[in-house]
């Protein structure tokens, strides 16, 4: 009987966000993160994990994604927790489960 091989492939992909400052984005100090990060407007994070504006404040709520109010009133969304979001999602999808 001849001897049969096998040969396993395993490729491991990884994800990067890059994102550049826009007229919608701010530098600021994130009391969470604790250092200074890009911030995105919630239209514009909305557009970075390719989701809804609806969505994105969802995941605000929940925790998910964390940001500063600014003294307007305006929510700015910190890209730290966009860039962890987006790998949360990233799994979740390997997982087997939708957006």
């Amino acid at each position: 009987m001849a001897n049969k091989t096998r040969t396993l492939i395993t490729i491991h992909t990884r994800q990067r966000m890059v994102i550049r400052p826009l007229h919608d984005s701010f530098v600021r100090h994130c009391d969470h993160c604790g250092d200074e990060t890009l911030m995105l407007t919630p239209e514009k994070a909305a557009e970075a994990l390719q989701t809804s504006v609806p969505e994105t404040l969802r995941l605000l709520a929940a925790g998910t994604l964390h940001a500063i109010e600014t003294a307007t009133g305006l929510n700015l969304i910190c890209c730290n927790s966009i860039s962890a979001a987006d790998s949360f999602e990233t799994i979740q999808i390997h997982k087997g489960e939708s957006r």
